[in-house]
């Protein structure tokens, strides 16, 4: 399990130098991979990358996938910091459907 959640602390921090460095496109692949590895673990980062790509995809105007990428954030339970990133999934869907 420790594996795992490492894996997805290194495809999430991996992804964000992509975002930060303006490539969209280079981070979505790293950021799905922290999903897929840590959705059913307690850790923040496959919930932080869900989040990060309903960012991407509102910023794309492609709200079909922001929202279910912000919904699948909020849908994470057994998250760390799960009131803050809730809150942040929350405002997304807000914008996206007000």
């Amino acid at each position: 399990m420790a594996d795992d959640e490492e894996r997805t602390s290194y495809f999430y921090r991996y992804g964000r130098v992509y975002q930060l460095l303006g490539n969209n496109k280079g981070c979505i692949p790293f950021y799905k991979e922290a999903i897929n590895i840590g959705k059913e673990l307690p850790g923040q980062f496959a919930a932080r990358s869900a989040l990060e790509l309903g960012h991407i995809y509102e910023n794309l105007k492609n709200n079909g996938k922001a929202v279910s990428y912000y919904q699948l954030c909020l849908d994470m339970k057994n998250k760390d910091f799960k009131a803050n990133l809730d809150q942040k999934a929350k405002a997304g869907l807000n914008r996206l459907k007000g």
